[in-house]
């Protein structure tokens, strides 16, 4: 019996705790479809947050590259599944080694938000030309990859000259601890976590904290990650005077620590600014995770298949609209309870996990297939 293969090259390294998550369980799909499957991604950071075996690991992105193009020469993959959120020339240029040596492999470029032409940061250096080389990159993808897959909604039916599918992120609820209902609800404890960036919209809740009338309701914002907004976020809790009052910076936090603050925690907050990038619907990983631990959130896209009167969640506007964190206090006191967590845990386990989600992408592969 001829055994499939396929590799996922991540562009992401080992401490990236959710991520790593999300790449080791999709490769767990593809094992389980018939494919034996070899991850590649980068080590970085002091703690390695990847379990899945079959596994090579490169110092930075330029060995990672090298180790790819190494791996694509020895053996012949039926499937080239990857994560790769910008192109560059560098890029192209291995999947043209894929074609010379791997006509018929089936190859996935995932696109993990889409549209991101108003994601780029000019403030960094060489953005400008990191943002060219993509947009000349684009020329060629269509005549190098079967397909794009893209992590929440998007419209029409290609992208770039290449048919696109929408997958959602999925979870496995075993990775995430139940969520246990805490007794005092007199001080709300918010957490955020991520590595910070405009879509993350945490300044809404900030400038939403800094209105709440301290003598009806007690709030704390607590700030996990790091990220380019960082900086903005403390400047403006500091203008607001609400800076180590109210609002609390933890930087990076992984494993037990970060148990211990979503232990302590009433609420999550989910990426609250996806307008500013143009994004109407998202699938965002970290709601997701929320969703299978059954902590309650604030998000602006909610699973249309979700019983809001059984689930703790609780929906604002896509937009600049100023949040009355006030009403949704209120709303959370009457839904803090165990059976909504419950309820929450158990619709990730049966709509959110990561076969269902990948469904699309399943499809696309058995019709190549078949071809």
């Amino acid at each position: 019996i001829m055994i499939k293969k396929a590799i996922f090259y991540a562009n992401i390294d080992s401490s990236q705790n959710s991520y790593v998550k999300k790449v080791e369980n999709i490769c767990k799909v593809f094992n389980k479809y018939g494919f034996d499957t070899k991850l590649l991604i980068k080590r970085g950071g002091s703690e390695n947050f990847c379990t899945f075996k079959n596994t090579l690991y490169s110092k930075n992105t330029i060995f990672s590259y090298v180790n790819f193009i190494f791996l694509i020469l020895i053996s012949k993959y039926n499937l080239v599944y990857i994560r790769h959120p910008r192109l560059n020339f560098l890029y192209i240029f291995i999947l043209c080694f894929i074609r010379l040596f791997n006509r018929k492999c089936f190859v996935v470029h995932e696109i993990p938000t889409y549209p991101y032409d108003y994601e780029w940061q000019f403030n960094r250096p060489f953005e400008k030309i990191r943002k060219n080389m993509d947009l000349i990159s684009r020329i060629f993808l269509k005549h190098l990859i079967n397909l794009i897959t893209v992590i929440g909604g998007f419209e029409g039916n290609k992208i770039f000259g290449v048919k696109a599918i929408e997958i959602k992120n999925g979870v496995n609820i075993y990775d995430y601890d139940a969520y246990k209902e805490l007794t005092n609800i007199e001080t709300i404890n918010i957490i955020g976590v991520g590595n910070i960036s405009l879509r993350h919209g945490y300044d809404r809740i900030i400038k939403s904290i800094s209105k709440v009338d301290s003598n009806k309701f007690k709030v704390k914002f607590n700030i996990v990650g790091t990220g380019d907004q960082i900086a903005n976020l403390k400047n403006l809790s500091e203008k607001l005077n609400i800076k180590d009052s109210k609002i609390f910076f933890y930087g990076i936090k992984n494993g037990n620590d970060l148990e211990k603050i979503f232990c302590k925690s009433h609420i999550a907050v989910g990426n609250l600014g996806f307008h500013r990038i143009k994004v109407k619907t998202s699938s965002a990983l970290k709601e997701k995770e929320f969703m299978a631990r059954g902590i309650p959130y604030i998000t602006v896209t909610i699973d249309d298949r979700l019983d809001m009167n059984k689930a703790s969640i609780f929906q604002v506007d896509n937009s600049e609209k100023n949040i009355c964190l006030e009403t949704i206090i209120l709303e959370l006191k009457k839904k803090y309870k165990k059976k909504n967590f419950d309820y929450m845990r158990n619709f990730a386990s049966k709509y959110l996990n990561w076969e269902s989600s990948l469904s699309p992408l399943l499809k696309e592969i058995h019709k190549y297939e078949n071809n």
